[in-house]
């Protein structure tokens, strides 16, 4: 079989119907470097007006809005954009500046259903013997007054933190810091950069600094559907209510209901006897019915940062053992409600929340999607595999829980929905802005240089917004009474210009800006007192002494790695090989020493990526053994990086044992030539499968190209080619310039094996004219060999002694003895 890409657009749509939501990023364990902070007390709220009584009937419900009354009725589709995780989420408000959120295509209902549908009967059946299970996505909390910012609003909140402060003190062009800005924002809006990978990004360089950005979701601000499940519950008509929302909302609901909300957001708070014996009794604990209800915050609470669970490599490790023990106690004692939630997790991880696990023996489920929109492919697969048990059903909130509000008596107090005192897009904007100021300018210049860099937009863009910064860092790092954090700024800057320049090919940059790093970070760390690190990293504080100290011993081992990526890159004798492993080795040490981290972790699988690419640089595939160790290699840093939920890293290994094999396949003959060429290609698959899902177009560049070679050596020409062209304008989109060029390589090489000698002759001159403009030496003398290859076979002797002539002396000149004995052959060759 062949490797199945979504678009863009199809990409886009699925992600903004659910950027609102929780569930667009999360797991479940704790990470183990974030500290338990104190509980922050709920956001405070507004005295509500008197007004006349209103019938709390679900189609009737109103708030009031400041001087103006408006219903809680979720816009039509047609409003504004789209907001939220679901297709059931009301539309947004605009953003703070004044711009709309992405828009989601509208989808016209299906035609099989109503406009809008009936709520399926076991929802009420359910309720009525107390074992309704109601889940809440995000949706649920953007419905006023509650109008909690979706992660579209909050994730370019945060970028447009980062480039303000990044642009003060004038140690980085304005022009340069918006060109940034823009290039993360476009990546961010064509949901090439996906909001989990946002964060990971951002984590894995602020560390616990950036999980403080969620307190602008700490608000207990409540609406219409959050005080109808306060309300079922305080009926006894709940088993329990489960959400991946952080805010408050809910507890606020439950309270103002006089129900005690029972949170279990940690994983050690999830007892399955407890929820048995709610099941079995209708009671929380020993609270009476409707007294207490079991509220499962899946992914965390934002009063309690330590919980949350908000990055790529946290969502992919899964829910763990405890929470997925509850949630599939929950849909075997009663039936599960969905509201507000997309369900997108379902598509990067099938069996998120239990739900396909749980089939055999669940009661089953009911999907409210919103009024004019589809359901995601993954929910309209998860129903068929369900059968009778699932309904999908489309209608609007509140309007659609009439059915279940019906069964509470008609002379319930009134509810009022809670306001929060302040409008929460502008509490958003403020928080944000204040977080965004513990930073240095240079820090902050560098983590968005770390979001463009992963939002692959441009990569010398990372490069411009680096390159005057260390000119201005430079003199300052160097002095002997530097402060650390200076020292480490400046380290962080040069890192991640040495990271940019080494995509960039100029791997002898990428080693003195390290080299240099490393030095500053030598001499200063010396003159340090001895911290306790663990009690570092409980330390939320980035200007904390110890925190620095900690950082500055982080930083120093990630630029060992990255020292030793970059000779190794550019190794052009076995000694360097010897110096890129040692190396490796000493940065894995320096991983060790520091206290166990998702980011201290990714570091140590990162070296042990860095062994296992020396080792396939030294790799004889005429020799068995060197191939085998190699891929033994990549395979023990996919189970390291399946570990830690880190999928960029697990599809890098794919992409590369994928190469080893295909070196193989071409030295190998007979049935394990088929086989490793089988093998190869589901070894690139599973890399494109997770590059695609999480944006990193870089690498998809590079395993597109493979996947096409791989069509050439077996002689699938046209596949091939079509596989090259798409590496080739991925490369152009994102300015990859290297990558370019050896995409026009393969493809003039498919055209060769096509037949079509001037194509590919006129394909391999434009390769050459891409590396001659990067400064390329190595590859223009690689393109003047195929060149001249080329050439002979038109029957052009002269030329093609001139072009191979120009090799050789390029590869003398460069000192690549390999490639120079090559370019030699051939001129023989051409003699005889």
């Amino acid at each position: 079989g062949r490797l199945w890409f979504t678009t863009n657009n199809n990409m886009a749509s699925l992600l903004r119907c659910c950027l609102g939501g929780g569930e667009a990023a999360r797991s479940t364990s704790p990470p183990p470097q974030q500290p338990a902070q104190p509980k922050q007390d709920p956001a405070p709220v507004s005295p509500q007006p008197e007004q006349d009584p209103v019938p709390v009937s679900a189609v009737e419900v109103a708030v009031s809005m400041g001087a103006t009354a408006e219903t809680e009725s979720a816009p039509s589709p047609g409003d504004e954009a789209a907001q939220g995780d679901a297709a059931s989420e009301p539309a947004p408000e605009p953003t703070p500046e004044g711009e709309s959120a992405p828009q989601a295509p509208v989808a016209s209902t299906p035609p099989d259903a109503d406009p809008i549908d009936p709520m399926d009967p076991r929802c009420v059946e359910a309720a009525k013997q107390g074992r309704l299970v109601v889940f809440l996505g995000a949706g649920a909390s953007m419905i006023p007054p509650t109008a909690l910012p979706s992660w579209t609003m909050i994730n370019a909140a945060v970028l447009r933190g980062l480039a303000k402060r990044a642009g003060t003190d004038n140690i980085v062009p304005e022009e340069t810091v918006a060109e940034c800005q823009q290039a993360v924002q476009t990546s961010l809006d064509d949901a090439k950069l996906p909001p989990e990978y946002f964060s990971e990004v951002l984590v894995n360089r602020l560390g616990n600094l950036y999980f403080d950005v969620l307190s602008v979701l700490d608000s207990s601000a409540s609406n219409s559907v959050h005080l109808a499940v306060a309300e079922l519950a305080k009926a006894g008509k709940l088993l329990a209510v489960v959400t991946t929302n952080f805010d408050l909302c809910i507890e606020g609901a439950l309270q103002q209901a006089g129900v005690e909300p029972v949170v279990w957001k940690e994983s050690d708070d999830y007892d399955a006897e407890a929820l048995k014996h709610t099941a079995a009794t209708g009671k929380v604990g020993d609270r009476d019915v409707g007294a207490g209800c079991l509220v499962l915050k899946l992914h965390g609470s934002a009063d309690a940062s330590h919980t949350v669970v908000d990055t790529l490599s946290q969502r992919s490790v899964g829910l763990g053992d405890a929470i997925e023990g509850v949630m599939s106690q929950l849909l075997v004692d009663g039936h599960m409600l969905l509201m507000g939630y997309s369900g997108l997790d379902l598509a990067a991880a099938p069996n998120y929340l239990c739900l396909r696990r749980t089939r055999p023996t669940a009661k089953g489920w009911t999907w409210l999607v919103r009024k004019g929109y589809e359901a995601l492919p993954a929910v309209t697969k998860l129903q068929e595999e369900y059968g009778d048990k699932a309904q999908i059903n489309y209608g609007e909130l509140p309007d659609w829980l009439a059915p279940l509000l019906a069964l509470l008596p008609a002379d319930r107090p009134k509810l009022k929905p809670r306001v929060a005192a302040e409008d929460p897009k502008a509490t958003m904007t403020a928080r944000i802005d204040a977080w965004s100021e513990q930073l240095e300018p240079a820090e902050a210049a560098v983590a968005l240089a770390d979001l463009v860099l992963a939002s692959k937009k441009h990569v010398d863009t990372a490069a411009k917004l680096m390159d005057p910064l260390i000119a201005n860092m430079q003199e300052s790092a160097a002095a002997e009474d530097a402060p650390l954090r200076k020292i480490v700024g400046y380290a962080w800057a040069a890192n991640s210009l040495a990271q940019a320049r080494g995509v960039g090919g100029d791997q002898d940059t990428a080693v003195r800006l390290n080299t240099e790093a490393l030095t500053h970070l030598e001499r200063s760390i010396a003159k340090e007192p001895a911290h306790d690190l663990a009690h570092a990293a409980g330390l939320g504080k980035i200007a904390d002494p110890e925190v620095t100290h900690l950082r500055a011993l982080e930083i120093r081992a990630r630029v060992l790695r990255g020292k030793g990526d970059a000779i190794r890159i550019g190794a052009k004798s076995a000694d360097a090989f010897v110096e890129a492993e040692a190396l490796f080795d000493a940065g894995r040490e320096a991983f060790e020493l520091l206290p166990p981290s998702s980011r201290s972790l990714r570091g140590q699988t990162q070296c042990l990526m860095g062994l296992a690419d020396t080792l396939r640089a030294r790799m004889k595939p005429s020799e068995h053994q060197t191939v085998v160790d190699a891929v033994d290699a990549y395979k023990r840093v996919i189970t390291k990086a399946q570990s830690i939920g880190d999928k960029p890293l697990q599809a890098l290994a794919e992409k590369n044992i994928g190469i080893c094999l295909k070196a193989a396949f071409q030295e190998a003959e007979g049935d394990r030539r088929d086989e490793l060429h089988h093998e190869a290609l589901t070894h690139y698959m599973a890399a494109l499968e997770v590059q695609e899902r999480i944006g990193d177009s870089l690498e998809m560049v590079k395993s597109l190209r493979g996947y096409a070679g791989l069509c050439g050596d077996f002689d699938e020409v046209e596949q091939g080619l079509e596989y090259a062209e798409r590496s080739r304008k991925l490369a152009v989109e994102i300015g990859y310039r290297a990558g370019e060029a050896r995409a026009v390589r393969l493809l003039s090489d498919l055209k060769r094996q096509g037949g079509d000698l001037d194509a590919a002759v006129g394909l391999i001159r434009q390769s050459l004219a891409i590396t001659r403009d990067m400064g390329d030496k190595s590859g223009v003398g690689r393109g003047l060999l195929v060149l001249a290859k080329l050439l002979s076979d038109q029957g052009n002797k002269a030329e093609a002694k001139q072009e191979g002539e120009a090799a050789l002396a390029l590869f003398e000149e460069i000192q690549e003895p390999r490639n120079a004995e090559k370019a030699t052959k051939f001129l023989r060759k051409l003699e005889e």
